[in-house]
């Protein structure tokens, strides 16, 4: 039995955890952050060297040194389901389910959509019910849009539900008057404007449920998932937010969201976590929208040149489809050195009940693709947070990096996606006994050494 495997049997035994010298967690975390960086990764600079306890860090993770005793790599977990999805597309394979654990909602090409919520809307169901958003989404660049909330069609990797898309704030200024409210307005006027608020949602509701009652039955769960966004919305509009003070970012002249990503990514972290630490909710997700055609224009002198060499990709998205290519590692690192802005600027933050934030949270790093080749195994995975969390490498590999690239990335592990992900739901305290969907050949244990409890 391999170690990893047995470790996870015996996860549940105290003895088997007595010598360590990590510390028990107290209790779940108060919130959820997921971090989603898209197109994979370079899995020979993105894999620890050394062991569990004593690795170094490659070139893809360095940004993240300084936080290394809070961190918890993992490699060699696959995601198992686009076999159970009889439609061979590329991109939604990975999308729709690598973070719903589920195949296609229907095996039609046309009709291509997830099956059900993704895992973190579990986790907003369970610690989100008290907070004015249940779930806060940024995206940081993508295609523009008038209303500066941006709704994607393929690159959906947040979901409600199925048939359901996570829809993300693009523009920070938007996020900003959204989220919070203005702390000069009079209390009074603020009142008078929610309760209008509230009352135009109620007859909504009525008018729905009216509709509802007059259609076939097999319809009516489709009124229902909009009858449950409005009674969210309408919970939002009737709570005053108090003691929040919105952040107020510089913006630079000429600033464009849809392509200034490190820009975004500065104005969006600031808006993300003063949103948690003011308690406006608890899970909040973060996702590069500029997935196909990028340029990447600050990282060029980094690499001494363009990124992409025009002459032979037509773009970003045509590169990492490719074998490794040089400057695709800086693009990749660039991701975690945004991703070390977040950890730092929550390790620097109290929330309103005076708890450090990073403390009291757990920062799900992910990509869909363990390697741009479309590739389902071995995806790019790491919780960051309290030091409970820290100073490890949990490799699931079914052999070496070497092993996995002669199969060109068909060497499964046997350790899946939904394991990982159902360790996460009831390490915040849910009970489900799976998550997704199991076949017949897939382990649904969950990865019970990934967390002390």
């Amino acid at each position: 039995m391999k170690r990893r495997k047995f470790l996870s049997i015996g996860a549940t035994l105290p003895w088997l955890y007595g010598t360590r010298s990590h510390a028990m967690p107290t209790g779940a975390p108060k919130r959820i952050i997921v971090f989603h960086h898209p197109q994979g990764t370079v899995l020979r600079q993105f894999i620890p060297s050394g062991s569990e306890d004593n690795f170094t860090l490659p070139y893809l993770l360095s940004p993240l040194a300084e936080f290394k005793d809070r961190m918890t790599v993992l490699t060699g977990i696959d995601n198992v389901m686009p076999k159970y999805n009889s439609v061979s597309t590329a991109h939604p394979n990975a999308n729709y389910t690598f973070l719903t654990g589920r195949p296609f909602l229907t095996q039609d090409e046309q009709k291509l959509t997830a099956s059900g919520p993704s895992f973190e809307q579990y986790i907003a169901d369970h610690i989100g019910t008290n907070t004015p958003f249940p779930r806060l989404d940024f995206a940081i660049g993508g295609p523009r849009t008038d209303s500066g909330i941006l709704l994607p069609s393929e690159s959906a990797y947040f979901w409600y539900g199925a048939e359901d898309p996570v829809a993300y704030f693009q523009d920070p200024t938007v996020a900003i008057e959204r989220i919070f409210a203005d702390p000069l307005a009079d209390p009074q006027q603020l009142y008078a404007q929610s309760s209008k608020r509230s009352a135009v949602l109620s007859q909504v509701l009525r008018s729905m449920d009216s509709f509802s009652q007059r259609l076939p039955s097999s319809d009516r769960d489709r009124v229902a998932l909009h009858t449950t966004r409005v009674e969210q919305l309408m919970k939002r509009v009737s709570t005053i937010s108090t003691g929040c003070t919105p952040p107020t970012p510089l913006i630079p002249y000429g600033y464009d969201y849809t392509q200034d990503d490190p820009v975004s990514a500065e104005l969006m972290i600031e808006v993300m976590v003063s949103a948690l630490a003011c308690n406006q909710t608890n899970v909040a997700t973060m996702h590069f929208a500029n997935s196909h055609d990028h340029r990447f224009s600050w990282l060029w002198e980094q690499n001494g040149g363009p990124i992409i060499d025009r002459n032979r990709w037509d773009n970003w998205h045509a590169m990492v489809h490719a074998d490794y290519q040089s400057g695709m590692e800086h693009v990749y690192q660039w991701y975690m050195q945004v991703l070390a802005q977040l950890i730092r600027k929550m390790q620097d933050t109290v929330d309103v009940d005076g708890d450090n934030l990073l403390d009291h949270s757990l920062i799900v790093a992910a990509s869909e693709f363990g390697s741009g080749r479309h590739w389902h195994t071995s995806l790019p995975l790491l919780l960051i947070g309290n030091p409970t969390y820290g100073g490890r490498w949990l490799d699931y590999m079914n052999g070496g990096i070497e092993d996995l690239e002669d199969s060109f990335g068909k060497l499964a592990s046997g350790t899946n996606m939904n394991q990982f992900l159902l360790s996460i739901l009831h390490h915040f305290g849910r009970s489900d006994d799976s998550f997704g969907y199991i076949g017949d050949d897939m382990e649904s244990n969950p990865l019970g050494e990934i967390f002390f409890t």
